[in-house]
C-alpha cells in the first residue's frame, strides 16, 4: 500500500512532465494539441525548457494558494 505522500506527488509530477518536457518536446500541451494550438512567444519563437519550468511553478504555487486559503 502506498503512502498518501506518493499518492499526492505523483500527479505533481505527472503535470510537471506535461507541462514542461511533453510542451518542449511537442512545442504544445496535449490538450492544445487536440484543437491545433501552439503556444508562442511575442517574438514567435517557442518557450524554453527554463520558461517553462519557471510557469510551471508559478502555477502551481497559485494553485497552493488558492487551496490554502479556501480551505
Amino acid at each position: 500500500m502506498e503512502s498518501d505522500h506518493v499518492g499526492h506527488s505523483r500527479p505533481v509530477a505527472v503535470s510537471f512532465i506535461h507541462r514542461t518536457f511533453i510542451q518542449r518536446l511537442i512545442r504544445t500541451t496535449l490538450g492544445k494539441l487536440v484543437f491545433g494550438l501552439r503556444l508562442r512567444r511575442e517574438d514567435g519563437s517557442y518557450p524554453t525548457l527554463g520558461q517553462l519550468i519557471k510557469q510551471w511553478f508559478i502555477g502551481i504555487f497559485g494553485a497552493l494558494e488558492i487551496l490554502t486559503v479556501s480551505s
